[in-house]
């Protein structure tokens, strides 16, 4: 049984070496920080302490294999295991030149938000996120503030999205001092008609929609690419400009 176990985490682990994820390649730091007792290229190895007993033997080969596991797991995301907005997605199904789905869901700065109010008015920015508070969406909601002007200029309204819940939104958005609202999709409906829903349907895939006033999506970028808002700023511009 022990044999087959190294043998198979061995290849795990031989293959995620190799994996180059959103541009991150796994690195030998990463694996052997996070199981510094396993060396690549070698069989599992149990601390000589715990040798006396075959019981224990057999306990620590396995907290060992599952130390390798977890060492994967962190290198193929990138040290972040499986962060939100980090994992592998599938591609929403609106393109460019699609009408962008009608909608309304409550908003953080009181009432609730309705897309096709917007209409003949002004252009929207909707930027869908995973999870409030992680540090892949702090980031990328920081940056919307600090570029808001630009947005402002190019009389677009910006609009974050995800499937938190109201109330903790509406922390979030006062601790980063946002200035544009943050809606609610907790029922998750918004997030399926936009193609955005993650897998296990637990949260939005980071994407971001950029939707003209004639309601009609003009640029759309996903996953890492959505983290920088220059991307939709430049776009809004141009759209101002026609």
């Amino acid at each position: 049984m022990g044999d087959k176990w190294n043998q198979r985490f061995q290849l795990s682990f031989n293959a995620a070496w190799k994996i180059q994820f959103q541009g991150l390649r796994v690195s030998s730091a990463a694996a052997r920080s996070t199981c510094p007792s396993v060396e690549y290229g070698r069989n599992l190895s149990v601390p000589s302490r715990i040798q006396n007993s075959p019981a224990r033997i057999k306990w620590a080969r396995g907290e060992t294999e599952m130390k390798l596991l977890f060492a994967v797991l962190v290198a193929i995301s990138g040290g972040g295991l499986l962060t939100h907005g980090q994992t592998v997605q599938s591609k929403t199904h609106l393109k460019v030149g699609d009408v962008a789905p009608n909608f309304t869901l409550p908003s953080t700065q009181g009432g609730e938000f309705t897309l096709s109010d917007y209409l003949g008015k002004k252009s929207v920015v909707l930027a869908f996120f995973p999870k409030a508070y992680s540090g892949g969406c702090t980031k990328e909601m920081t940056a919307y503030q600090s570029g808001i002007s630009d947005f402002n200029s190019a009389e677009a309204q910006v609009v974050a999205i995800s499937t938190d819940n109201l109330d903790t939104l509406k922390r979030w958005s006062r601790e980063l001092k946002a200035s544009f609202p943050f809606l609610s999709d907790a029922g998750r409906k918004v997030s399926a008609l936009y193609g955005v829903l993650s897998g296990s349907q637990s949260y939005a895939n980071r994407t971001t929609f950029i939707i003209d006033t004639e309601g009609r999506i003009q640029h759309i970028e996903e996953g890492s690419a959505a983290l920088d808002p220059s991307g939709a700023a430049t776009a809004c511009k141009r759209m101002a400009k026609r």
